[in-house]
C-alpha cells in the first residue's frame, strides 16, 4: 500500500513533459510499411523504423473502423505518444495494398506525410480497413 501511495504521489507531481517515452522498435513489417520505406529511400529519405506501440494502436484503430464499418479519424489523430509530431492515415476498400499505397502517393496530402519528417511507423490492415501511424520521437 505504501508503494502505491508513493506511485500516486509521483504521478500527481510529475507533469506530462517530464515523462519521456522510449520507442520500442521491432522488425515486424507489413507490405504497406515496406512500400513506404521503398518510396522514402527512392526520395533520399531514411527508412521509418517500425515501433510496437504504433503497430498496436494502428491495429486497434483498423479493427475499430471495421467494427463500425466506417473510415474516420476519431481517436488517435490528436494522440501524442511522447512524440515531437504524430499523424495518421486511414483507408478502406482497396483490392491490394499496392493499390492503396499508390492512392496514398497520388494524394498530395498523404504523399507529404509519407515523405515527411517522421522517424517511426506502425501500420495494420483488417479486412481492407487500414491505419498507418507516423511519429517523430
Amino acid at each position: 500500500m505504501k508503494n502505491l501511495i508513493l506511485f500516486i504521489l509521483f504521478i500527481s507531481c510529475t507533469s506530462a513533459n517530464d515523462i519521456k517515452y522510449i520507442p520500442k522498435e521491432t522488425m515486424q513489417k507489413d507490405t504497406i510499411t515496406n512500400l513506404i520505406n521503398k518510396a522514402r529511400v527512392e526520395n533520399d529519405l531514411n527508412e521509418l523504423k517500425c515501433e510496437t506501440l504504433l503497430i498496436s494502436l494502428s491495429n486497434i484503430k483498423a479493427m475499430q473502423m471495421e467494427s463500425d464499418k466506417e473510415v474516420n479519424h476519431n481517436g488517435f489523430a490528436s494522440l501524442q505518444v511522447g512524440t515531437e509530431s504524430f499523424v495518421e492515415i486511414v483507408g478502406y476498400g482497396y483490392k491490394t495494398e499496392s493499390i492503396l499505397f499508390q492512392n496514398y502517393m497520388n494524394s498530395e496530402e498523404h504523399n507529404k506525410i509519407i515523405l515527411g519528417d517522421f522517424t517511426h511507423i506502425g501500420s495494420y490492415t483488417s479486412n481492407s480497413y487500414n491505419c498507418i501511424l507516423f511519429a517523430k520521437y
